[in-house]
């Protein structure tokens, strides 16, 4: 199975669709990193969306994830980015989770405990190798 075709990634893509067609927003990229994991941003197509969104013309206003894990894992990492969003005028927009809106700074303090979740099965993950 490609990584187009696995059925998580195109149930996030399905919501996302769903989501702004819902709000009459228009679809303009979709960025995908297949095989990385959101405890780091070295992934090529985050890091092609950080490049759009940091330019001056950038053609989207609003980041729209599935839910907040798909952007970082750790809070630290979550906060930076959210923070030079906030900079460049680029909103996220999380479809899964409760509040809606990820706007810097209102990252509730459950994150924590997902940052500190996500880390140990990281670990459990890289001993079973």
């Amino acid at each position: 199975m490609s990584g187009d075709d696995d059925p998580r990634i195109l149930d996030q893509r399905n919501q996302i669709e769903k989501f702004c067609r819902l709000r009459g927003w228009s679809l303009i990229q979709v960025f995908t990193d297949h095989g990385f994991g959101g405890h780091t941003d070295a992934r090529p197509a985050f890091q092609q969306m950080m490049d759009q969104a940091r330019s001056d013309h950038h053609p989207f206003d609003f980041i729209v994830v599935s839910n907040r894990s798909r952007i970082a894992r750790g809070i630290v990492l979550l906060d930076s980015w959210l923070e030079k969003l906030a900079v460049w005028n680029v909103s996220m927009v999380s479809v899964g989770d409760d509040d809606g809106d990820l706007a810097w700074p209102a990252v509730p303090a459950t994150k924590i405990f997902e940052d500190y979740e996500a880390r140990q099965k990281g670990r459990k993950s890289e001993e079973s190798r």
